[in-house]
C-alpha cells in the first residue's frame, strides 16, 4: 500500500441554525497526514469544506451544506489510490459521509476506512454504507491496524501512549489560504490562524456530552515543550499570527498549562492564542489566568452550562460557580475577551432553574463577560443523557436548535430571554462597548464569537 487519500467533509448544519455550522479547519487531518508520511506513504488530503466554501447545497431536506458535494469529492481521488480515510466529526455529517463512502466503494472500489467521533459511536451505519473498516479511538492507532492487515469491520479502540512520539501535524496539507481569506473560525479570527490540538480525551463525565464515551475517562497531553515547539514552528514556517487551541479539556492539568505559558514567554514567542472550545474553570486559578494573558491568550471560553446547582448535578457537571465568576472576572481584568456557554432545556429543568441561570448570566456580564452562547440541549449519541428524549427523524436534527423537541417553543423563549438579558446588562453597564461590538459586526472584524456568528449570518443567510 503506497497511496492514501484523507477526506474531510463539507460543512453541514440545519437550515437557519447559527450554531450548527462552524467553519473551522479540520483538526484530525493534519496529524494523520504527517503520521502517514512518516511511514513512507504518499498522502493527499481532500478538504470537503475548505476547497470550495462558497458552494452551497442541500444534502437532505432541512439541511444546508457548504463545500464539495459527494460526487465531486470522489472525482478528486486520483487513480491508483490504495486506501481512502474519511473523517466524520459529528452527527451533522451523517448523510453526506455515508453518501461519500457509498460513492467511493461503488465508483472506485477502493477500500475505505472511516473514523471520528460519530462513526466511532455508531459504526454499523458506516459499515452498511460500504466502509471496509470503522476505526474507533485514536486515528493513528486504528490506521496502524488497518495498514497491518486488520480484518474488515470495526477496528476496536486504540490509543497513542505518548503524543510526543507523533510527528508534528502537516497543516500545509490543508488549503490554508482559503481559510485565511474566509476570515472565519470556531473562535474569533483576526489574522492568519491555525486550529491546533495539544491534548486528547477528557477527564470529566458530563452527561450531555459524548466525549466521555469516546475517551473512556482517558486524557493525555503533549508535553509543554512539544506544545511550544508545535506553536513556534507554525509561526516561523507559515507566518501565522494566532493559534486556536481546540482541546476538549485543555485545563485538565493546571501545571501543564502554566508550564506552556512560561515556555512561550521564555522563548519570546509572539502569537495570539484563543481557547474557543470551553475551558473548565476548575482547572484554572488566578495565577494561571494571568500567565495565559501574558503568553498571548486573547480569548477564553468558559463553560458553566447552567446557573442551577440542581441542573448541574443532573448533568454531572463539575463546576464551582463562585470560582467560575472569579476566573471570568480575572480574565477580563487581564485583558482577555471572555465567552461563556449556557445550556437550557436539560431534562427536568424548571422555571426556578432558568431563573438561576439568568442571574448567573447577569453577574457574568456585569463582571465584563461580553460573549454568551446559549444552546438548547439535544440528546447526542454516546452521551449519558442520550436516551432521555426521542422524537427526531434524522440524526442531523440532534443539534443545538432541536426544533423537533416537544418543548422547543419554551426552550427557544428561554434562549431569547437570556440573550435579551445579555444585551440589557451590557447596555446598562457598558453601552459604549456594545456600540463598538455592533460596529465590528458590520465591519467584519471580530473579537468575540457572537460578533463572528452575527457577521456570518449576514453573509450566509439561510
Amino acid at each position: 500500500m503506497k497511496k492514501v487519500v484523507l477526506i474531510g467533509l463539507p460543512l453541514v448544519g440545519q437550515r437557519f441554525d447559527p450554531f450548527g455550522s462552524i467553519p473551522a479547519m479540520p483538526t484530525s487531518l493534519p496529524p494523520l497526514a504527517a503520521w502517514l508520511r512518516e511511514r513512507g506513504l504518499d498522502v493527499q488530503v481532500i478538504d470537503g469544506f475548505g476547497e470550495r466554501p462558497g458552494r452551497r447545497f442541500s444534502p437532505a431536506p432541512g439541511l444546508v451544506a457548504r463545500g464539495l458535494m459527494p460526487p465531486e469529492i470522489v472525482d478528486r481521488v486520483p487513480p491508483g489510490t490504495d486506501l481512502v480515510g474519511v473523517s466524520v466529526h459529528s452527527v451533522a455529517g451523517d448523510t453526506v459521509a455515508r453518501e461519500t463512502v457509498a460513492a467511493l466503494r461503488e465508483r472506485l472500489g477502493v477500500p475505505v476506512a472511516v473514523g471520528g467521533a460519530h462513526p466511532g459511536l455508531m459504526p454499523d451505519r458506516f459499515l452498511e454504507a460500504g466502509a471496509t473498516w470503522v476505526v474507533r479511538g485514536e486515528g493513528e492507532a486504528g490506521l496502524a491496524r488497518v495498514l497491518d492487515g486488520a480484518a474488515p469491520g470495526l477496528v476496536e479502540p486504540g490509543t497513542v501512549p505518548d503524543l510526543d512520539d507523533l510527528p508534528l501535524p502537516d497543516f500545509e496539507a490543508l488549503p490554508l489560504q482559503t481559510y485565511w481569506d474566509l476570515g472565519l473560525g470556531h473562535g474569533p479570527v483576526k489574522g492568519r490562524h491555525l486550529d491546533i490540538s495539544t491534548s486528547r480525551g477528557c477527564s470529566q463525565g458530563c452527561r450531555f456530552c459524548a466525549t466521555p464515551s469516546l475517551s473512556r475517562g482517558r486524557w493525555c497531553g503533549m508535553s509543554p515543550a512539544r506544545v511550544v515547539e508545535l506553536m513556534d514552528r507554525q509561526v516561523k514556517r507559515l507566518g501565522v499570527s494566532e493559534l486556536h487551541i481546540e482541546d476538549d479539556d485543555f485545563a485538565a492539568d493546571t501545571d501543564r498549562v502554566k508550564r506552556i505559558c512560561e515556555l512561550i514567554l521564555s522563548r519570546g514567542l509572539r502569537v495570539r492564542l484563543a481557547l474557543p472550545s470551553g475551558v473548565r474553570a476548575a482547572g484554572l486559578d488566578v495565577e494561571t489566568v494571568r500567565l495565559l494573558a501574558a503568553a498571548g491568550c486573547a480569548y477564553l471560553s468558559l463553560a458553566p452550562e447552567s446557573g442551577s446547582l440542581r441542573v448541574l448535578r443532573a448533568m454531572r457537571k463539575d463546576v464551582d460557580l463562585d470560582h467560575l465568576r472569579t476566573i471570568a472576572a480575572e480574565a477580563v481584568r487581564s485583558g482577555m475577551r471572555v465567552g461563556c456557554f449556557v445550556v437550557v432545556g436539560f431534562p427536568g429543568e424548571g422555571p426556578e432553574d432558568r431563573r438561576c441561570t439568568g442571574e448567573l448570566v447577569d453577574a457574568l456580564v456585569r463582571a465584563g463577560v461580553d460573549d454568551v452562547s446559549v444552546f438548547i440541549w439535544s440528546p447526542l449519541p454516546g452521551a449519558g443523557a442520550f436516551g432521555l428524549e426521542r422524537g427526531y427523524e434524522r440524526l442531523e436534527q440532534l443539534c443545538w436548535t432541536p426544533r423537533w423537541r416537544s418543548g422547543y417553543g419554551r426552550y427557544e423563549g428561554a434562549r431569547l430571554g437570556l440573550y435579551s438579558r445579555v444585551l440589557s446588562a451590557m447596555f446598562r453597564s457598558r453601552p459604549l462597548a456594545l456600540a463598538r461590538s455592533a460596529a465590528r459586526v458590520l465591519a467584519g472584524r471580530y473579537e468575540t464569537k457572537a460578533e463572528m456568528t452575527l457577521s456570518r449570518m449576514l453573509r450566509w443567510r439561510g
